[in-house]
């Protein structure tokens, strides 16, 4: 099974253990990354992934996250996280092009309803 090292800077809205250095690469990712890269090469500007509890969806993301560094074509990507229908809370992760690298610019939104 792949693994990779668990990406710095992911713009999560609940954050991911900071004890976990690595995390595997289910055989599904590679079909689904491929399609949420599809939607966003057709235009798509949001792209919302649901699922129960415990799923696989914050890996699922932290490998999208990974693959769309790697491409490095994208200034800017905006996590936002919901309960109940909600927005509970929003990161941004902005390109620091002026040092070639990538950084976290952490903004958090909360929104009360």
């Amino acid at each position: 099974m792949e693994t990779h090292p668990v990406p710095r800077h992911v713009p999560m809205c609940d954050e991911y253990p900071n004890n976990l250095d690595i995390y595997c690469v289910r055989a599904c990712y590679d079909d689904i990354c491929e399609k949420l890269l599809l939607a966003i090469q057709q235009g798509k500007q949001r792209i919302v992934v649901t699922g129960t509890p415990g799923v696989g969806k914050s890996v699922l993301y932290l490998d999208f996250f990974r693959r769309l560094q790697e491409q490095g074509r994208f200034e800017r990507i905006i996590a936002a996280a919901f309960v109940d229908g909600n927005e509970k809370a929003r990161r941004v992760w902005r390109k620091d092009s002026s040092l070639g690298t990538s950084c976290a610019a952490k903004e958090t939104y909360n929104h009360k309803s």
